[in-house]
């Protein structure tokens, strides 16, 4: 159980994508390449295309994956590479002297790997599971829930640690919506024949598993239908992820008095008794509504219906630990329907995946030492001062905003704190029991430790140098109550960063990443934030005014971009990473400018020549094909727009671009008005 990182952190990538680009030529990628050109494109006219589309025409997405990248899922297979190494040296009964996980971690890799033993210990393990299910009375429920909840099954609700948002010094228990197996409330509500398609396609999920798991069908049948019927009444009450974008809509802080009012027909004391030791003063919650629905959904819900509900949801959370009858189902539903897979992943690469998630901080120990050395992390930590600093320059050239706002900026930018590579004390897993056995009591075992690592955080003073994304994870984030940017080892591989690269390649790859995380302390959450990490309004109306017109512009624009399916970007869910790539390119661009030599500066043909350098390693590091299925997934429920649009949208109102390629005015990459934020 993590802490609600993806609320109120900013990823630049969501984690669905991952591709394989060095599975099949093995080659660690140069930027620029010249070779990924398309040079029939007028660059002027779609800069994506002249920078990618050499590499699309020759780039097919395999059947396992939803999208291919050749950045941030290039390097994820390469890293995926040295997981397997490490885990199966781990397995076979090596150890490394450095790392005191190496058996946990190996038996947790030999246990998934075992396909043999899926079929009895895992499923031994989920029948007991099931059982416990078949025990529940009303006066048992609340401890149940709490021992679904350890171990990353969530029906009705989650219960998670987060920092107040007025507060942020206190780790408060949080309480968000959870329990609707659909990705998003529209799902529930579209009415279109791709819409009753999919949920169609639900109820026959549900039902599957509930007979997987011994039920008849006619019972499974009737009882899918009544487990879909709950979940759109939960639906109705939910958020949609637009909702999520105002910090402001998720803030509704209650002592534990006022929390058994607000959902009197639940027993809060039971349930935070069997959950954690931990004492529960305050609790924050997300969607009051929501919560309230839940609360009446108990009272009116005949106990029986629960039990078939909380089956399923069991199930479901499990069928990763399952064998391949669970798997397959799960795979089909999800995979097919949302992401337009066609094939499972290799075993193996599943379980690296799995151990990455559960021990991803013991197995980073070992990660670390093969791909971070040298000079690595001089090279990058000196380049993200260079950014920050150039972050300052271009706050103080914003003509929007007052100096007395700009000053309030100036000092938040003077607070961040940055990270990199890997934590300076490694997270200790010490009492995780791991047996070879059965692989989903295994799972069980590592999710409810990191639940109940999370859950203690609740009441005690915070711990700013903790992470939450594990060292080889191919990521970056900034948290906004901390005002903290963590970059993982993972990312700082080609073709984002290498010591062997030239600055524009660098600066146009990895700085640019560097700059999108600084510039999403300023966008439309990260400027409800101050220093110290507050939701606190340190705008001045003006400045505001300011900036709401600047990122309505901004939102328009992307609004304008179709997508896949006949859709369009939802501009005001995309708002926050469109502001973090536009400003992210402006500050990676000056700083990078400011280590230019003098003779390059003075010679505009030479200077030219590197400017193009810059761009074009921004945009091969942004090459990447998704599937129709994915595409569609993401506009409706990430906040990332496809990587055309972050490429073309950024550059189109950057005119620095423009002038290095010589674009006449009003070409699509070089237009009159441009939407410029920072």
């Amino acid at each position: 159980m993590k802490s609600n990182v993806a609320l109120f952190s900013f990823l630049i990538l969501i984690s669905a994508s991952f591709v394989a680009h060095s599975e099949i030529s093995g080659e660690i990628p140069i930027n620029p390449d010249d070779s990924l050109l398309d040079t029939k494109t007028d660059p002027c006219e779609n800069f994506y295309q002249y920078s990618c589309g050499g590499w699309l025409a020759k780039t097919e997405i395999p059947a396992d994956k939803p999208n291919w990248e050749r950045g941030f899922t290039d390097i994820a297979e390469r890293n995926k590479k040295v997981l397997k190494q490490i885990l199966e040296s781990f397995a076979s009964g090596k150890r490394d002297t450095q790392n005191p996980y190496s058996k946990q971690l190996g038996d947790f890799y030999a246990s998934c790997v075992n396909e043999d033993n899926l079929d009895k210990g895992s499923l031994k393990t989920l029948q007991l599971g099931l059982s416990r299910i078949d025990s529940i009375t009303k006066n048992s429920l609340p401890s149940w829930l709490a021992w679904a909840h350890l171990r990353g099954v969530n029906p009705f609700f989650s219960f998670v640690p987060n920092q107040d948002l007025k507060k942020p010094e206190n780790v408060i228990a949080e309480i968000g919506q959870a329990g609707m197996g659909l990705p998003a409330k529209d799902y529930y509500f579209d009415d279109s024949e791709q819409g009753k398609a999919v949920r169609q396609k639900y109820l026959g999920y549900i039902s599957n598993l509930l007979s997987f798991s011994g039920m008849s069908k006619a019972d499974s049948e009737k009882n899918a239908t009544k487990i879909l019927e709950l979940e759109t009444k939960l639906a109705k009450k939910a958020l949609a992820p637009v909702d999520f974008r105002q910090p402001e809509n998720l803030y509704h802080v209650l002592d534990l008095a006022t929390l058994k009012k607000t959902a009197p027909a639940f027993d809060w004391d039971k349930y935070l008794k069997a959950l954690t030791s931990n004492k529960i003063a305050s609790v924050n919650i997300q969607a009051p509504v929501y919560l309230q629905e839940v609360n009446e959904l108990l009272k009116a819900t005949p106990l029986s219906d629960l039990k078939i509900y909380f089956k399923f949801h069991l199930i479901n959370a499990s069928a990763k630990g399952l064998s391949n009858r669970f798997y397959s189902e799960y795979f089909d539903f999800y995979a097919k329907t949302f992401y337009g897979l066609k094939e499972m992943s290799a075993r193996w690469k599943r379980c690296a995946d799995a151990s990455d998630e559960m021990m991803g901080f013991a197995l980073g120990r070992s990660f670390v030492n093969q791909t971070f050395a040298g000079a690595s992390k001089d090279i990058a930590r000196d380049m993200i001062e260079r950014i920050e600093k150039a972050q300052g320059a271009v706050i103080e050239g914003v003509s929007w905003m007052d100096e007395k706002t700009k000053m309030e900026a100036k000092e938040k930018l003077a607070r961040l704190v940055n990270q990199i590579g890997y934590p300076d004390n490694w997270r200790k897993y010490d009492g995780v029991q791991i047996k070879k056995g059965s692989y989903l009591s295994n799972r069980y075992e590592l999710i409810a430790f990191n639940s109940k690592y999370e859950l203690s955080k609740i009441g005690k003073p915070l711990n700013r140098v903790d992470w939450t994304m594990s060292p080889s994870v191919v990521n970056a984030y900034y948290e906004p109550l901390m005002n903290k940017m963590v970059f993982p080892a993972g990312i700082l591989q080609p073709p984002f960063f290498s010591e062997s690269y030239s600055a524009a390649a660098n600066y146009g790859g990895i700085g640019m990443v560097m700059g999108h995380e600084i510039s999403h302390g300023y966008d439309d959450q990260g400027r409800q934030f101050n220093g110290l990490g507050a939701m606190f309004n340190w705008w001045t109306e003006d400045s505001l005014k300011g900036f709401n017109k600047q990122a309505s512009c901004l939102s328009k624009q992307y609004e304008s971009y179709p997508t896949a399916g006949g859709g369009h970007v939802d501009g005001s869910l995309t708002l926050g990473e469109d502001i973090g790539d536009q400003g992210g390119l402006k500050s990676a661009y000056l700083a990078w400018k400011g280590t230019l030599k003098k003779e390059i500066i003075e010679d505009s043909a030479a200077l030219r020549n590197e400017e193009k350098k810059f761009f074009q390693s921004f945009a091969q590091a942004w090459c990447g094909k998704d599937t129709d299925a994915f595409e569609q997934t993401r506009v409706k429920t990430d906040p990332h727009p496809p990587n055309r649009y972050r490429v073309n949208g950024a550059l189109s109102n950057f005119s620095e671009f423009g002038k290095a390629f010589q674009c006449k005015e009003n070409s699509r990459m070089a237009p009159k008005n441009r939407c410029v934020v920072w």
